[in-house]
């Protein structure tokens, strides 16, 4: 992602999103800044979708809010 590099607080390998039936999960992969899902700091997977449910990584000024979008056949946000 553009301009990560820059960040202090966001690692390589922060965090792996990954799906398992039918479900988008996150699992923060031991990071020092910690990853977020609707504002709680996760310490096992945590669904992301469906359900809308936002994804930080590392909850400080310089942390990253993640949009997850789903899109149609042909790449196109839903």
């Amino acid at each position: 992602m553009p301009g990560l590099a820059a960040l202090d607080q966001v690692s390589r390998a922060h965090a792996e999103l990954y799906w398992h039936a039918g479900r988008l999960y996150v699992a923060d992969t031991d990071s020092v800044n910690g990853t977020y899902v609707d504002g709680l700091r996760i310490s096992r997977p945590a669904q992301l979708w469906p359900g809308g449910h936002r994804l930080r990584l590392a909850d400080d000024p310089e942390g990253v809010d993640v949009t997850v979008v789903e899109l149609d056949e042909y790449g196109a946000p839903l």
